[in-house]
């Protein structure tokens, strides 16, 4: 009888344990809120500036992705560094302190934006990566917004 007892104790236990598991998992789900493909990549440092049109192999490489746990934000194909989210008119930002940024339009302003320049009308989003004194840029016509 105490043997019986002991089992179901345990079964309890372990079946509190699982849903527990289960209950945090869900609460600290990772949801991706944007992904860009870049076309164009421009490496620059003092003396240089290399701008690239990027292949599809390196494009596909190169894509951005934001993703967010909670109430936080990550960079999540940039070593997942934390970002801050700020909306500022027509565009949000993605803002990883010392590190870079990602920046896109708004879509509900894309075509808007469009009449900006022709920076705006080709691309909807541009993400920025500081590398020690030197800095890489991409830029991006295709992307998805999740939020």
């Amino acid at each position: 009888m105490k043997k019986t007892i002991g089992l179901i104790l345990v079964s309890i236990v372990l079946v509190i344990a699982s849903v527990s598991v289960v209950i945090t998992q869900s609460k600290d789900k990772e949801t991706v809120v944007f992904i860009g493909q870049p076309t164009h990549k421009v490496s620059e440092g003092g003396f240089e500036r290399m701008p690239e049109r990027l292949n599809e192999s390196k494009s596909t490489a190169s894509i951005c992705v934001v993703v967010k746990v909670k109430d936080k934000y990550y960079w999540k194909s940039r070593e997942n560094k934390e970002m801050l989210r700020i909306q500022s008119g027509a565009f949000v930002y993605f803002v990883a302190p010392s590190t870079g940024y990602v920046k896109y339009t708004k879509p509900a302003m894309r075509e808007l934006t469009k009449l900006m320049s022709p920076t705006e009308e080709k691309f909807g989003y541009t993400e920025h990566m500081s590398i020690g004194l030197r800095s890489v840029s991409y830029w991006g016509g295709q992307y998805n917004v999740y939020e």
